[in-house]
């Protein structure tokens, strides 16, 4: 659909797992959201690579440590 950059999925990749961990140690982290924060770089940076990436699975999807 369009073409994506590597800096940018790189800073996607960081940015997501990145948010998780950081996110994880407060209790658990539910996936659509942290996917939703980091898809709003776009805004800061435009390029649309972060809005390429998308959660086909259940919005309610907790990640919890153990």
């Amino acid at each position: 659909m369009w073409p994506l950059t590597d800096r940018a999925a790189a800073a996607f990749s960081t940015d997501f797992y990145g948010g998780i961990s950081t996110r994880i140690k407060d209790g658990p982290v539910y996936l659509a959201e942290i996917l939703q924060d980091v898809r709003r770089e776009f805004y800061q940076t435009g390029d649309p690579t972060y809005l390429a990436y998308t959660f086909y699975g259940n919005a309610n999807l907790r990640i919890v440590a153990q």
